[in-house]
């Protein structure tokens, strides 16, 4: 076979420079850059002059295509009367008359929106809800698939609610005597009004997660049980009472110390104990597929079998740390706990923020690379500096979060001050004695995603992994009349949903922004907001003739109002809004 290539292609193969040896053992065929094959000149130009001409014969084609494209936009009706046969008059009258059925359609749709059937007004406590009503989360009326003003739900009217949730297929309450409603298709696909699945434990806070319900007792317990009601009935557990009489419930009580907080995502729960300890565990019935690192431990990494559910697990390394000059490992107290999708934040009483989990869109507030995609340990969020001098001491006060999303607001504080202060013994432990100068400071940072809005920076942005100044927060202020002077708003609490985010001032003006594809901002449209704005107030009943001009009136905005026994607080979900009527 040798022989064969030898002799058919002596010439091409000492073109390629190799070296054949008939006789003795084989040699090592080596490659001699000098020998080459050049084509000649005239071949090379005539195929570069091909090219040309390809080129702009393709450049006068699209140039040509771009103004005929034109010319057809301009004379669009000339030109379908032509291909249909009809005049260009009746081209134009089926425009209209097409034209004349949207706008009576979205008309109708609009006084519907609008329509208010319930006879009491805002000063009458209950529950207030508008967005996706897919699930029937809403409305009762099947015909209703969305609602862009918030409406009472006319079960909860005369009502105080401690704690609402409106999660992605049911709702959830809790009265003022601590008994839990639901409501929703996930709840009771053929109920239409709510009803009480658990009573007489005292509740003062729920979550919804992964198929199951969970709430937090006055007393520091925390209970769960399934989120429909046909797995209530089958979730039984027999218990005894202290004489001995044996009983069975629908709901069971984690083994966890007191806590005094909970914050649930898409497959977790966050719990806070009463002595400043962190702890995790996996939701729901089912083992759920994948760990993204929002249990915060070492050992349920993204590689790892992620957690059985329902087994609270605690954060270690969040909840102590080691002392550099002793060596010795001690406390850290955690203040305050948030929880997205699939990440967790914790802020500790020296103003640190923590943050462990899904990072993709720069959630945890870290850059985005392929070993920073899943963080399941704790770390610190260090990206803060650059909003703040040289010589400030910035520490945060406050965390939320929600989705991708996350939020905090920081103060600083001269940290040549603080240095002599802690030179005469002074050390501080919490924010609750703020002086005006770090009070007026105060900074409202987002980041994470950001594509719907949600990060409330005006812009729409898809990741954002360094912290961004929300320049319309920070750039609220109010007279104060006592001093005589504009001073910083201060955030009075926060309601971060799945893509859309509401706060509420002391002042008790709401702002809102995020996503709006359901209504769920509230405002009579469908259109989202990357800049936080004022809703509009309540249409009260005797507002019969509520335009949508009348809701985009400057003037015309949401302010909650508060009362001796209860004020008015809002709540955003996964895809709605609520506005209760809180107990104090």
């Amino acid at each position: 076979m040798l022989k064969v290539i030898t002799r058919r292609t002596p010439r091409s193969v000492a073109c390629l420079g190799l070296r054949f040896n008939s006789g003795g053992p084989p040699k090592e065929y080596k490659f001699d850059p000098a020998a080459h094959h050049e084509v000649p000149k005239d071949q090379q130009q005539k195929y570069e002059s091909q090219q040309r001409y390809k080129a702009v014969l393709l450049g006068i084609a699209a140039f040509g295509g771009a103004i005929g494209a034109f010319q057809v936009y301009n004379n669009y009706g000339w030109v379908r009367a032509k291909i249909t046969g009809h005049s260009g008059f009746q081209s134009e009258m089926a425009d209209q008359e097409a034209k004349a059925r949207y706008d009576l359609k979205k008309k109708q749709e609009l006084k519907q929106q609008l329509a208010i059937t319930d006879p009491n007004d805002s000063t009458v406590p209950g529950l207030y809800v508008c967005g996706s009503n897919e699930y029937g989360i809403i409305s009762a009326d099947k015909k209703v698939k969305f609602q862009t003003i918030l409406k009472r739900v006319p079960f909860f009217d005369g009502m105080l609610l401690r704690d609402v949730k409106l999660g992605d297929q049911s709702a959830c309450a809790i009265d003022s005597k601590g008994n839990l409603f639901q409501w929703g298709k996930n709840f009771d696909p053929k109920g239409v009004e709510p009803r009480i699945s658990v009573k007489g434990l005292g509740l003062v806070k729920c979550e919804i997660s992964n198929g199951a319900v969970y709430a937090l007792a006055k007393d520091g317990s925390v209970y769960y049980f399934p989120e429909s009601s046909e797995e209530q009935k089958q979730f039984k557990v027999e218990s005894r009472n202290a004489i001995g009489i044996k009983s069975t419930k629908h709901y069971q009580k984690l083994k966890l110390e007191k806590a005094k907080d909970i914050a649930a995502g898409d497959q977790h729960l966050v719990m806070l104990s009463s002595t400043g300890k962190v702890f995790t565990m996996a939701t729901g019935f089912k083992n759920i597929e994948k760990s993204n690192g929002q249990f915060g431990s070492t050992k349920m990494t993204q590689f790892d079998t992620p957690p059985l559910p329902n087994v609270p697990i605690e954060v270690s390394l969040l909840n102590r740390f080691k002392d550099d000059k002793t060596g010795e490992y001690k406390p850290r107290l955690i203040t305050q706990i948030a929880a997205g999708k699939f990440h967790t934040l914790a802020l500790d009483n020296l103003g640190y923020v923590w943050s462990f989990g899904h990072n993709v869109y720069g959630s945890l507030g870290k850059h985005v690379a392929y070993n920073t995609e899943i963080i399941p340990y704790p770390s610190k969020v260090e990206l803060f500096s650059a909003h703040f001098k040289k010589d400030d001491f910035p520490q945060c006060v406050n965390i939320a979060a929600g989705g991708f999303t996350s939020f905090a607001t920081f103060v600083s504080s001269n940290i040549y001050k603080l240095f002599e202060e802690s030179l005469k013994g002074k050390k501080r432990t919490d924010f609750s004695d703020l002086t005006q100068t770090e009070s007026d400071s105060q900074l409202h940072l987002s980041w994470g995603k950001g594509l719907k809005g949600e990060l409330g920076t005006s812009h729409f942005t898809h990741s954002q992994p360094e912290p961004a100044k929300m320049k319309i927060l920070n750039s609220l202020k109010d007279y104060n009349e006592e001093n005589h002077r504009l001073e910083s708003t201060k955030i009075k609490s926060w309601s971060v949903g799945e893509s859309h985010v509401l706060i509420t001032l002391d002042s008790g003006d709401v702002y809102a922004w995020g996503d709006n594809e359901y209504g769920q901002l509230g405002n009579g449209k469908r259109v989202r907001s990357a800049a936080p704005f004022n809703p509009p107030a309540l249409v009260e009943p005797q507002d019969k003739n509520v335009t949508l001009r009348k809701l985009e009136n400057v003037n015309n905005r949401l302010t909650l109002k508060s009362w001796k026994k209860y004020e008015q607080s809002v709540v955003a979900g996964s895809g709605a809004t609520g506005l209760y009527y809180k107990p104090l």
